[in-house]
């Protein structure tokens, strides 16, 4: 949603609490060897099999069955090493030593909202969608004939009285395909684009710019290799986002509305936001709209009036009806241009102002937001403009600028800086603060899932014995499970927090 927070890259490369994150996430997952390696490769970066086996002090085959089991998942990438010169190729063992190995900390990272998009999967496909897509995450990459095969065998090894059909299997994973949720990979990890195969116009022939007929992209999604894509789950938690806050600032209908547009530049969007959409014409949006029961032309019309005038400023309307002809040909002058950047950086930083808040208390986020507005004041506006004692509001900036939240800039009057002759101004800049707090979300979420592991641990002798416990470990038992539930749905609300701050 902001535009690309590049300085936050470069903290996160060199932070702890993104990696510890990821290996606690590795760990549970994969378990210690694996968690050895990609540790490893968090921390120094590419390195060859040989650097790897000697940092880890794991023998070969530990190293290459966890390398294996990482470059299946997306979780590392193989680069091939730049040439040697022909002296040094001859001192060098073939081939280990012309293969770098490089850890994707954001790919490792994801894990933690797997559940998150299996229940997007199942809200969109049902229960068959689910259970295919929880198989490719279990396997990080399959091809179709897997997906199918290995759901059927899961569910009749489950006993559950399900009996999947593999034909009908496969036809909602080529909706999976089709909605972009995976996308096409070799075994290696790199690659291939797929939109235009994947939905091709039927019984056309194989055209120019790569379309398929239907029965040939059949069969090359047999062949294919298929992996998460997570860019498009990010897309639709954005739409997601954005209707809900619109729903809470106005009402239901406006949420609705926006809904229906984004859906309309939904096939346009990237998962990082870059400016203003293309035009939007007016009979786009109300043909859009014609299937919601209570939106009417009337009231979408008055929806799209309020929208154009709300400060926030994130729809424009272009154009004029045009004087006489049908009402079709009226509207087919009238274009809107949404700015979905603009209203995610609001949302951000209404959540900023809220964590102020919550950390100090109302005034501090008054001052925090006075100071967004209006970027630079002295000490004294502050004070007058939050309607604060002059002692009081120093005591919540200095607070503020403690905590990272507000900077202080100095403007000498003089050569010799001397602060009676210097102005001091007060700023706040959302761009700057959200990698600080990023980081701070990430130690939360560390900490959350360290807890969460120790209370796992407390209580997996109970759970191996639940149907013979006595009623005072059945008491005991009981705690430990409201407390997972709590730091599960605490570590769902920082991820979600993270990911408007940090991926919208």
């Amino acid at each position: 949603g902001q535009r690309s927070i590049q300085s936050s890259t470069a903290i996160m490369a060199s932070s702890s609490y993104p990696s510890q994150l990821a290996c606690l996430f590795l760990q549970d997952h994969f378990g210690e060897p694996v968690q050895n390696v990609i540790s490893t490769l968090l921390q120094r970066g590419k390195l060859t099999l040989g650097d790897l086996m000697r940092y880890c002090k794991a023998p070969f085959a530990t190293v290459r069955n966890a390398l294996l089991v990482l470059i299946q998942h997306n979780l590392v990438i193989a680069h091939s090493q730049d040439p040697l010169p022909p002296q040094q190729q001859q001192s060098m063992p073939p081939p280990s030593q012309s293969v770098l190995y490089e850890a994707s900390l954001d790919e490792c990272l994801l894990r933690l909202r797997f559940p998150r998009f299996v229940a997007h999967i199942r809200s969109i496909f049902g229960e068959e969608g689910q259970a295919l897509f929880e198989e490719l995450l279990e396997h990080g990459k399959l091809t179709t004939q897997q997906i199918v095969d290995q759901t059927i065998q899961r569910a009749k090894a489950a006993s559950i009285g399900l009996d999947y059909e593999p034909s009908s299997l496969r036809d909602v994973f080529l909706r999976i395909v089709r909605g972009n949720y995976v996308y096409r990979t070799d075994s290696f990890g790199a690659v291939t684009p797929v939109v235009e195969e994947v939905v091709p116009a039927p019984k056309k022939r194989k055209t120019q710019s790569g379309a398929a007929t239907s029965s040939n992209n059949n069969n090359s999604n047999d062949n294919a290799c298929w992996r998460l894509n997570a860019k498009q789950f990010l897309i639709d938690f954005r739409i997601e986002a954005c209707v809900q806050f619109m729903s809470e600032r106005i009402n239901v209908q406006t949420g609705s509305l926006l809904r229906a547009i984004m859906k309309l530049i939904r096939p346009y969007e990237k998962a990082k936001l870059h400016g203003e959409s293309e035009p939007i014409g007016l009979d786009q949006i109300l043909s859009q709209v014609a299937d919601i029961p209570d939106l009417n032309k009337d009231l979408c019309l008055k929806c799209l009036d309020i929208l154009c005038k709300d400060k926030i400023e994130i729809l424009r309307k272009m154009g004029r009806e045009s004087v006489g002809g049908s009402e079709k040909e009226k509207q087919k002058n009238i274009k809107y241009i949404l700015n979905v950047q603009q209203l995610v950086t609001v949302m951000q930083q209404k959540t900023v102002e809220k964590i102020v808040e919550e950390k100090f208390d109302l005034f501090s986020a008054r001052i925090f937001r006075l100071l967004l507005a209006k970027k630079q004041l002295e000490q004294k506006q502050v004070a007058d403009m939050c309607m604060l004692p002059l002692k009081d509001a120093r005591a919540k900036l200095y607070d503020l600028f403690t905590a990272g939240f507000v900077f202080l800039q100095e403007v000498p009057r003089s050569a010799d800086h001397a602060p009676s002759r210097t102005i001091f101004l007060w700023n706040a800049n959302l761009e700057r603060i959200l990698p600080s707090m990023l980081m701070v979300l990430y130690k939360s979420a560390f900490n959350v899932k360290k807890r969460l592991n120790f209370e796992l641990e407390q209580g997996w002798d109970l759970m191996g014995r639940a149907p013979y416990l006595t009623e005072i470990e059945r008491e005991s038992f009981e705690k430990l499970q409201r407390a997972q539930d709590r730091l599960e749905l605490a570590l769902l609300h920082l991820d979600e927090t993270i990911m408007l701050l940090k991926d919208f």
